[in-house]
Parts: structure tokens; C-alpha cells; sequence
């Protein structure tokens, strides 16, 4: 992401509100020495508040008739009043700022791109430490995962199907570090199902957060809002702050494509 894009990023989802605390006050101190960024937010906000309140296709084709009277031949030139040159020359400010919120937008809209989302979400999952209680026995499964040796994960799996929560987990993610999120999705679907009915899931979560990836990943937009949305509104979930309503707006964008 280029430092354009990261910049307006930042103030998009200062405007939306979408800052923790200690990011909003970091910002705003950066705000209060740097008055280019200051204006760039105060133009981004007009913008936002003139689409609001007329319409953008009001706004633009306002500023359009005004520019072709003024450029019509045998057009009688009269002397402005005051009250009009400021209006007139308000407008095309408003038309400028609006045209940058476009161009923005419109350059977000048409870069994006499911793997491009895909890969700003996922990274691979560490076995940095055991879950759920006493240290268990290390499956030969974990033990090709962690040598990173993906392609004999998937094999053991599926030599010994079903042979334990985690080996099914570890086997999804193997199958996402292949780039073959078809099978991830089935592996993740059956670790949810199973995680659900013991007394103390332990991979549930971990697996919703890369299955939505999964769907993202097969442009399955419907499933994949359907998990982030779920995930976003759990403050509790291990994953709560990856999926930020700035990101699966992004994602809402590609489904509309």
C-alpha cells in the first residue's frame, strides 16, 4: 500500500470512528503539527458532508450548467454581484474536493481485489504454544507443520482423516499455504462442527477467522461477510480486531463488482 492510499486510510477511518483509543490520540497529536494532513481531513469531510446533504449527482451536474453558461457562445456578460462570485467560487472548490473523494474512492474501488484483501488479512499460523490444558503428544502432523513441510500435512491427513481437532486444523491452514482454499474450507467447516461439541473448544475461532479468508479467497463474498461480521461484532473473538468495519467494507465494495 502506497503512502497515498495509507494516508487517506488512516483518515477514513478516523472520520468513521474506527480508531481505538490509543490510535485516535496518537493521530490527533499528529494532527495538531502537521497542517497539510489537517487540511487533507477538512477536504475529506466537505467532501463526505457535500455528497451528503445534495447528492453527488446534484452536486456535479450544478457545477456543470454553471460552466456551460459561462462558456456558451453569445452568452451576455454581466457584471457578478459579490454574493454571486463567492457562491460561484465556492462551488468549484466543493466540485474539486468532491472530484479528489472520487478519484479515491474510485481508485480503491477498481484496485481491490479478493487476493489482495486476502493477503492483507492472512498470516500463518504459529504453534507457538499448547492449548487446552496439559501438553499433549505431538502428532506427526504438527511436527511436518512445524518444519513448514505443508505438502506432507495434507498428506497424514488425509492417510488418517479425523485423527484429531488440531491435525484437521493444521491440515486447513497447510491447504491455505498450498493456495488451494477449496479443500481449507471443508477441513475449517468440520473443525467448527467438532470444536462445538466439546466442553472446551480450542480451535473454533482460529478456524471461523481462516475459513472467512477461505471464502474471500474462492470470491465467495456472502459467506465470507457472513463469518467477518460475526467475528467483528464479538469483541471476545480472538480475531475481533482483524476484521475492522473499514476492511469488510472493502469487501462489501467487491461484491457490488
Amino acid at each position: 500500500m502506497d503512502n497515498f492510499t495509507q494516508q487517506h486510510e488512516l483518515l477514513m477511518r478516523y472520520l468513521d470512528g474506527e480508531m481505538s483509543q490509543g490510535e485516535r490520540e496518537e493521530f490527533e497529536k499528529k494532527l495538531t503539527s502537521d497542517e497539510g494532513l489537517r487540511q487533507q481531513l477538512e477536504d475529506l469531510q466537505t467532501a463526505r458532508d457535500a455528497v451528503k446533504m445534495y447528492g453527488l449527482k446534484q452536486q456535479v451536474a450544478s457545477v456543470h450548467r454553471e460552466m456551460m453558461r459561462e462558456v456558451k457562445p453569445g452568452a451576455v456578460v454581466r457584471e457578478m454581484s459579490s454574493t454571486r462570485k463567492i457562491v460561484r467560487n465556492t462551488l468549484r472548490v466543493a466540485a474539486g474536493i468532491v472530484l479528489v473523494a472520487i478519484c479515491f474512492l474510485a481508485y480503491n474501488f477498481f484496485s481491490l481485489s479478493p487476493g489482495k484483501l486476502y493477503n492483507e488479512k492472512y498470516n500463518s499460523f504459529e504453534l507457538s504454544s499448547f492449548r487446552g490444558g496439559s501438553e499433549p503428544q505431538i502428532t506427526e502432523v504438527e511436527k511436518a507443520y512445524r518444519q513448514k513441510n505443508y505438502n506432507e500435512v495434507v498428506a497424514l491427513s488425509a492417510k488418517f482423516p479425523g485423527e484429531s481437532i488440531k491435525d484437521e486444523f493444521l491440515a486447513g491452514v497447510s491447504y491455505l499455504e498450498l493456495n488451494r482454499p477449496l479443500e481449507a474450507i471443508g477441513l475449517f467447516n468440520n473443525v467448527i462442527t467438532r470444536d462445538q461439541k466439546t466442553d472446551h473448544p480450542v480451535y473454533r475461532e482460529d478456524s471461523e477467522y481462516y475459513l472467512a479468508l477461505s471464502y474471500l479467497r474462492t470470491k465467495n463474498y456472502e459467506k465470507a461477510l457472513q463469518l467477518m461480521d460475526v467475528i467483528h461484532t464479538n469483541p471476545s473473538h480472538l480475531y475481533h480486531e482483524k476484521f475492522t468495519k473499514g476492511f469488510i467494507r472493502k469487501v462489501k465494495l467487491l461484491s457490488w463488482r
